[in-house]
């Protein structure tokens, strides 16, 4: 048996309000005393808590629309802390910097072609093509662009496009 407490107090051990009580109650909360109206009821805080485990264990649906007002406004305030403290970074961001690392990693490797051809050329006393060097360039961006992971199910390739239609212009 836990404390002997009115609603007042089991309100604070809690963290409920009087009224989140009241309608416990009505969907069965133990009470040790039930004075009726206008008096104190009392209540066994053991007797409480382990019917508060039961009725969260047996189901969610018997959460109350309060109850699910309180948790949702719990699980916003938390997010916005997260993203305060730079735990959690919108997907606007993230998408953003993943575009622009992308676009700089596939300009790195469309400008090496020039670059490997002066090296060849230099060490070897030969003169590289300079296209065969971008075919095989373009040929590995290809197959990035069409890049498809096999453990998802939806693939947003909205990129692919671009990289493609930025091959072909290579070409031309």
């Amino acid at each position: 048996m836990g404390q002997r407490v009115n609603k007042k107090t089991l309100a604070k051990i809690l963290d409920k309000s009087e009224r989140t009580l009241t309608e416990w109650q009505a969907a069965g909360m133990p009470m040790l005393v039930n004075a009726g109206r206008g008096s104190s009821n009392t209540y066994d805080t053991a007797a409480v808590i382990q019917w508060m485990l039961d009725r969260s264990a047996s189901s969610g649906a018997t959460e109350s629309s309060k109850d699910r007002r309180e948790r949702l406004q719990g699980d916003l305030i938390e997010a916005q802390l997260a993203e305060k403290s730079g735990q959690l970074v919108p997907a606007d961001e993230i998408v953003f910097t993943w575009n622009n690392m992308i676009q700089s990693a596939r300009n790195i490797l469309l400008s090496m072609a020039d670059k490997l051809k002066v090296e060849i050329d230099t060490s070897y006393a030969t003169d590289v093509d300079v296209e065969l060097i971008n075919a095989h360039t373009n040929e590995a961006l290809s197959k990035l662009a069409a890049y498809q992971p096999e453990h998802t199910e939806a693939n947003d390739h909205s990129g692919s496009a671009e990289i493609r239609a930025t091959i072909e212009d290579q070409h031309d």
